[in-house]
């Protein structure tokens, strides 16, 4: 896939940015939070953190005008928040 095509994948739309902003408290955690969503839609399931290329979490921290996050480590409660926001979004039931 070419540049253009993921970006249109992965852009989070107006909706999408509202709710991210309603759900957390960081730049850092609405980057994270938009693109779990958005891999979510995209492959069914959350990736791991670490197999998410930067290329993407930049291209979100811009469109969300927000801070590119740095930490990929994530406690154990905090990847399970992310998930069942998006999953509550998404009107999915675990």
């Amino acid at each position: 896939m070419d540049q253009a095509t993921v970006e249109s994948l992965i852009t989070p739309r107006a909706a999408e940015l509202e709710w991210a902003v309603s759900v957390t408290r960081t730049g850092g955690s609405r980057v994270w939070l938009l693109t779990f969503l958005k891999s979510f839609e995209i492959l069914g399931y959350f990736p791991n953190p670490g197999d998410i290329p930067t290329s993407i979490l930049r291209h979100v921290a811009v469109v969300s005008r927000t801070s590119e996050p740095v930490d990929r480590d994530f406690a154990p409660r905090t990847l399970y928040r992310n998930h069942r926001h998006v999953r509550d979004y998404l009107g999915i039931s675990a």
